[in-house]
Formats: C-alpha cells, structure tokens, sequence
C-alpha cells in the first residue's frame, strides 16, 4: 500500500478529533536551551503567525534562542522549527485560517508568512524535513501557498493535501503527495511538472542522485493495492 496512506489513521486519531494531552518531556540533548513558553524569545517587531489548537504528547518548537515544549494553545512564530515524536501529534493553526497537521515523528520549519487581508503580496512557504502532514490553505490567494520537501516543491491550490515523506535511511529520499480535495503541482526531477487532481496521489523519489516519479494515480486504486 502507498507510504501516504499508512499513518492517515493515526492522524485523524490523533489531531484531527482534537484530543489535547499534557506533554510528556523528553530529555534534553547535549546543547538544547529548554525555555518555557511565556519566556520564549522573539526577534524585535516579530509577531505570531498562529498556534497551537491541538497537541498530543511531545511536541517542540525551536528558534535561534532556544527550544520549548508545544503546549495547546501556544503562540507559533516565522522560521519556528516544529517537530513531533514517537506517538505525538499537533495541529496548527494560522492567523489566514489556514491548518497544519503533524503525525508522529515529523518535522516542518515555518519558512516564510506574509498576511495582509488588504494585500495580494501574501505568501506562506513550509519545508517539511520528514514524517507526514495534512494542509488546508486558508484565506491567502491559491497561488500564496508553497511547501518544500527534500525532493520536491508543491504548489497548493485552494486545497486538502497530505504528504509524506521518508526518512532517507535506505539512501533514498522520496515524498508521496495525495490530494483529498482542490488541485496541487508537484515540481522535481529538474524540470518535470505534475498536476494532481483531487482524489489522485504521486510520488517523487531520488536514489544515488537519480530522481524519479509516479504518475498521478487515484487513491481508490491505491487503497486497493496489497
């Protein structure tokens, strides 16, 4: 069965029924300055660009100054690295309305996010570095939203995605998109461009430098797939 299709129950457990549990710390590694979340540092003049509206076990946020534990409700920041372990979940969610739900083991940096409901120069830009998430856009113009993935960029339209991706362990990077509901454009593999419609999934992978790809498939046919 497709990589994308095997942590969407766990997911939809975990998040997207909202179940909020208190944290459960994890020890600090050599390094780590641990801040609790009324203490964490901003840069001048930075703002929040959403939060947390659900968290289940341990769930980090990290910029330059420091490192802290996740809790509901939290404020969430521009370029804050948010990471889940074993057995945890977060959902995000973000001032243009936008959502952004992690599965366990997963970590996404907020790259870039501009908001002015009386603008067009919006934009909101994600890397994810590993593990899967769920995105609904929000308010933003359809072309404001970008996500980048160690193999690949997706362009999001007025859409529901989730994506996956491995952890580059056996020597190949890869990322599975799935489209639950709008249209999303994959770029990778140089200049290879993938349109995938709603109900489709494709996949990009890259083993010893050579990248290759998936045609647009259905997901009913994938689910079907031993």
């Amino acid at each position: 069965m497709d990589a994308a299709f095997r942590w969407s129950g766990a997911l939809s457990v975990a998040v997207l029924s909202a179940v909020v549990l208190t944290a459960r710390p994890m020890p600090a590694m050599a390094g780590d300055v641990w801040i609790s979340g009324k203490d964490f540092p901003l840069a001048p003049g930075e703002f929040t660009i959403g939060n947390s509206s659900s968290v289940v076990r341990t769930v980090t946020g990290t910029v330059d100054a420091g490192k802290r534990y996740l809790q509901y409700q939290d404020d969430i920041y521009r370029e804050e690295v948010i990471e889940t372990f074993e057995e945890s979940a977060t959902e995000l969610t973000f001032v243009d309305q936008s959502t952004l739900s992690l599965g366990p083991n997963s970590a996404v940096v907020l790259d870039r996010f501009v908001y002015n409901p009386d603008s067009d120069t919006n934009e909101f830009v994600l890397s994810i570095t590993k593990g899967v998430l769920r995105f609904a856009t929000g308010k933003l113009r359809s072309d404001s939203y970008e996500i980048h993935t160690p193999v690949s960029t997706i362009g999001v339209r007025g859409t529901v995605i989730n994506v996956a991706v491995g952890d580059g362990r056996d020597g190949t990077e890869s990322m599975v998109l799935s489209v639950i509901e709008g249209e999303a454009t994959v770029y990778a593999c140089g200049d290879k461009e993938l349109t995938v419609h709603e109900g489709f999934s494709s996949e990009i992978s890259v083993e010893s430098e050579t990248c290759s790809y998936r045609e647009p498939k259905a997901i009913s046919a994938l689910l079907q797939e031993p």
